[in-house]
């Protein structure tokens, strides 16, 4: 059945763009665009409306069910609206048909319409940035505990500044639709009945937190393992109880042994959702619906809300809720196979606390406060960072202002509050948990003052002139000064509320910081005032970057004798010297620091000595230098083992790690910033590592040299190219004529004995000796090579197979998903390659060598075991002018010349639509290209810059490629180009042996 291609579907993978992922922010191509869905799919409900009206009752139950569907359709297309603007969404619903003719519908119709409603809850800010309302009691069809999500208009609220505050009681009025309320403060839609009880609080404005039960002492985490009827489990209870004993170090590290958190293998059930079963009476009436199912509730919409309840509501009877503070949901694969419940975020947590509903008996709705998190990304990164949400901490970001500190630009509403843009970067700081997911590394000291962890004599406010601080490390329990506010207030011109003061803070590698770099770190934030709203910088403190002529965040740090002077509030502070317990730092407020280098202060640990004579600084010893680098062989063939090999010189005599990366750096750590290809430790040069070629192509890598004893003293990166052909396919020996006999004349004999019929030999199976998967582990998304070598049995071509089950069918295919396959050979070995899945967890992939002479001839499976571990948050892009591509660009869109006629595909998917979105973009932002496909394999998209293909690869530039998947759809995404002009490229969808014919797609870069 041909696939038609949903853009809003489409969109339901954009949670896959970010490792760490949380839902990521959906520009819709215009509001127009938009409102016309609502007013095509509003005229196409309200012609079957009429249809139904006028039909005899014995095809009105039938006919329910697909107005039930066609009014479902039209509520999402409402909803998209309402998100995007809330004000132009109510004026179309006063001119909407289908709502005018519902008085002789059927209750599953009529509750999927719009429909007027005050309802009385508290508010609950979500992660994803959605503010939530989770109701107090039973307002008609909605009962207590319902949730649904709020949509302020924007002009009521320029600056982002909400009119009330995280767990507030307020009692709203408006258009409900679904699960989606539009509100405008402006009609007096909102009525705050209670103020948060931490709203008058000193120091506790930037963010919302739970009480000191949930901060402080013993805490338990109820675990609940989900998937649906019909599918698999990955989520391993014994991994889950094993990240218990992480999550507890973890937890005592940054709360200074205030905070235990307990999550033990009694603590965790599993549970298999079934997405028919009919919501009444399990659960409750959702909408008014009777035929409602958990199918419509079992979404990430309003914050998981559904899945929370559900989760809850089945967990088995001898759990008690009141025995735990948090109930963390880990996602299983789920899905009707479509990609329509799945849920694709690295994580969603509250901010704060929630009330769930719990195991009791049928019929009623008994809830539980606490802590709530979603987890996709089974990881201690993204645990922790969801759990920190549930303290109350929001973001940690990052500002970039090209070559300098701080600008007016990056301080503007839109580019800075917001966390848009490439100024005020979401996630941007790379050393807190709360930024960087992937690093499980210590909250940023804003946080842990504001939480309690830190106590409140440890935070200074520096005073006028020059003097001498003394900043304790933040990572250990202190007695003194481990934050230090500068009482600096930020202005600029087109600013609004500029609140946001400095705070300066000591990092020191140790226990989970072990890999962070020693030096005094600067944010922005705010730890006074009254400051509302979940995108108020109060919210999100933001590091600093303090080498702004630098691309990375990893050195936004001062260490030693380095200096920063801040010229916007004319304050400046020098680090006079570090070690294992504080910073000794000169800061003068009132302008830069002057004269010579100060006496530092003695160190905390005392000496016999009453005057220490301070210890000279060494001089550092130079980093290895890589003298050559190579890959042998090169050319190389697909599969096959290529040998990197280097020689370096290590000025400080220690042996070296010689290792090769798929990008040019390394972070501070001395580990690849991007994909690791292979590493060797060796005590002197020369020395070589094995890697297993990639995918036919061209290829540039990077050798670096960092020293064994010192790992993040590394050389710079020695560029080492070389090529990837594909595997050639043999010219079968041709098997020869055999001489025919002659024909004697028989001797007449009376009775001939008949010749027997001898029977055929069998041909023997391949038998598969060896099999591997590499990197083993690998970084979800990342290339796996798999190679085999196998026992000849005869001369014909065979090909590797890798199957995600231990079986093939009678034509030898893979049984179940097929991850890859090899091109076909007469040798004794194959290889083929596949992205890594994007959940962590162990799998268990099989391999099978068939002949293709005869397909049912294949060998016995063989198993190869894959652990694939999260991918760490990549570097933010540096916000400096790329330098653009002196390829001219044509103002009309150009004939392509090919290089090569296109090989036709024939056996390839069927590539039904393409398209890329938004069309029309300014230089340098990003796309998104969508397609979709038939295939009954695994299949990716592919998008070209010219018309052609190598195999299945690109004949040209590639612009990107998706992951593969099962789903019919998929996407991939690219930085429009720099110049102005009009693009042509060329979308193909591609297994691992064939593609689709082409769809051409234009992009114009304005």
């Amino acid at each position: 059945m041909k696939k038609i291609f949903l853009l809003a579907v489409a969109l339901l993978f954009l949670g896959a763009l970010s490792v760490q992922a949380h839902v990521l922010p959906v520009d819709y191509t215009n509001e127009l665009t938009a409102e016309n869905r609502v007013i095509t799919q509003d005229n196409t409900l309200s012609t079957s409306i009429d249809s139904y009206v006028t039909a005899p009752s014995s095809q009105k139950t039938e006919m329910a069910k697909e107005l039930k569907r066609k009014a479902q359709d039209r509520i999402n297309k409402l909803e998209e609206l309402m998100k995007k603007n809330p004000k132009r969404a109510a004026n179309l619903l006063n001119r909407l048909r289908a709502s005018t003719k519902t008085s002789q519908l059927p209750p599953q119709v009529t509750a999927w319409m719009e429909k007027q409603a005050t309802l009385k809850g508290r508010t609950i800010v979500m992660d994803t940035g959605e503010v939530i309302l989770q109701t107090t009691e039973q307002q008609g069809n909605y009962p207590q505990g319902f949730f649904i999500a709020m949509y302020l208009d924007k002009n009521d609220y320029p600056n982002a500044e909400l009119p009330f505050d995280n767990d507030d009681e307020v009692t709203v009025s408006g258009t409900l639709v679904g699960n989606v309320m539009a509100l405008s403060n402006a009609n007096n839609q909102i009525r705050i009945t209670g103020r948060n009880k931490y709203a008058n609080e000193p120091d506790l404005s930037f963010a919302t937190k739970p009480s000191t039960a949930y901060t402080t002492g013993t805490n338990r985490i109820l675990g609940a393992i989900v998937t649906t009827t019909g599918n698999t489990q990955i989520t391993n209870p014994t991994s889950i109880a094993s990240l218990g004993t992480q999550l507890n170090d973890f937890f005592k590290q940054n709360s200074y042994d205030k905070l235990d958190m307990k999550l033990e293998s009694g603590d965790i059930y599993q549970l298999v959702v079934d997405l028919n079963e009919p919501l009444v009476p399990k659960y409750y009436s959702i909408y008014g619906d009777p035929t409602a199912t958990v199918g419509d509730v079992f979404t990430c919409g309003a914050g998981g809300s559904g899945i929370y309840h559900v989760s809850g509501k089945n967990a088995p009877a001898g759990i008690n809720f009141n025995n735990y503070d948090f109930i963390q949901v880990y996602l299983g694969k789920i899905g009707d196979g479509t990609g329509q419940y799945q849920c694709n975020v690295g994580g969603i947590g509250s901010i704060g606390t929630g009330n769930v509903l719990t195991n009791a008996p049928v019929g009623s709705y008994t809830t539980r406060e606490m802590g709530m998190s979603i987890i996709k990304s089974v990881s201690l990164g993204v645990t922790g960072h969801e759990l920190g949400h549930n303290m109350g901490f929001q973001h940690s970001n990052a500002i970039k202002c090209g070559t300098s500190t701080m600008t007016d630009t990056c301080l503007t509403s839109n580019n800075f509050q917001n966390g848009q843009g490439t100024v005020g970067t979401e996630y941007g700081d790379r050393f807190d948990t709360m930024g960087n997911a992937g690093s499980a590394r210590h909250y940023n000291s804003l946080h842990k003052y504001y939480i309690g962890w830190m106590p409140a004599g440890n935070k200074a406010i520096a005073a006028s002139g020059t003097n001498i601080y003394n900043l304790k490390q933040m990572e250990n329990a202190a007695t003194g000064t481990q934050i230090l506010e500068i009482p600096k207030t930020l202005t600029c011109t087109g600013c609004s509320s500029p609140t946001y003061k400095y705070y300066l803070e000591y990092r020191y590698p140790s226990g989970r910081d072990s890999s962070v770099p020693a030096g005094v770190q600067l944010r922005i934030g705010t730890l006074t005032g009254s400051g509302s709203g979940s995108n108020s910088i109060e919210h999100k403190p933001a590091l600093l970057d303090l080498k702004p002529s630098t691309s990375t965040f990893d050195d936004a740090y001062l260490a030693a004798g380095e200096t920063y002077y801040d010229t916007r509030t004319n304050w400046g502070f020098r680090v006079d010297s570090i070690n294992n317990q504080e910073a000794v730092i000169t800061l003068n407020l009132d302008g830069p620091v002057t004269g010579g280098t100060p006496t530092p202060t003695p160190t905390p640990t005392p000496t016999p000595t009453p005057t220490p004579t301070p210890t000279p600084t060494p001089t550092p010893v130079p980093a290895p230098t890589v003298n050559t680098a190579s890959a042998q062989p090169n050319p190389v063939i697909t599969g096959q083992n290529v040998q990197f090999s280097g020689s370096w010189t290590n000025p400080s005599g220690n042996g070296v790690v010689f290792k090769i990366c798929s990008t040019n750096s390394v972070i501070p750590s001395g580990s690849c910033a991007g994909t690791n290809i292979c590493t060797v430790t060796s005590p002197s040069s020369p020395s070589s590592c094995t890697a297993s070629a990639p995918t036919p192509g061209s290829y540039n890598y990077y050798a670096f040299a960092c020293d064994s004893i010192e790992p993040g003293k590394c050389s710079t990166g020695r560029l080492v190219s070389f090529t990837v052909n594909p595997a050639p396919t043999p010219t079968p020996t041709p098997t020869p004529t055999p001489t025919p006999t002659p024909t004697p004349t028989p001797t007449p004999t009376p009775t001939p004995t008949a010749t027997p019929t001898p029977t055929p030999t069998a041909i023997p199976k391949p038998s598969i000796n060896t099999l591997t998967g590499l990197p083993n582990p690998a970084k979800t998304g990342e290339t796996v090579n798999y190679q085999a070598q196998w026992t000849q049995s005869t001369n014909e071509n065979k090909l590797l197979r890798i199957c995600s089950s231990n079986a093939v069918t009678s034509s030898g295919l893979c049984n179940a998903v097929q991850i890859c396959e090899s091109s076909q050979t007469t040798g004794t070995q194959a290889g083929c390659s596949d992205e890594a899945p994007l959940s962590v967890g162990t799998y268990t992939y099989y391999g099978f060598v068939c002949n293709t002479a005869n397909p049912a001839s294949c060998s016995n499976g063989k198993s190869v075991t894959l652990t694939v571990e999260l991918t760490p948050t990549p570097t933010p892009t540096p916000t400096a002018t790329p330098t653009p591509t002196p390829t001219p660009i044509p103002t009309a869109t150009p004939t392509p010349t090919p290089t090569a006629t296109p090989t036709p595909t024939p056996t390839g998917p069927k590539l039904n639509e393409a398209v890329v979105f938004p069309s029309s973009v300014s230089p340098g932002k990003l796309n998104i290209y969508y397609a979709a496909w038939d295939s009954n394999v695994r299949t990716r998209i592919r998008v070209c810059a010219t018309q052609g293909l190598n195999g299945v690869n690109c004949a040209g530039t590639t612009i990107c490629s998706g992951q593969l998947n099962s789903n019919g759809l998929g996407f991939c995404y690219k930085n429009a180009p720099t110049i102005s002009g009009t693009y042509n490229y060329y979308v193909y969808a591609c297994t691992g042996s064939a593609c689709s014919s082409p769809k051409q797609v234009t992009l114009r870069v304005n």
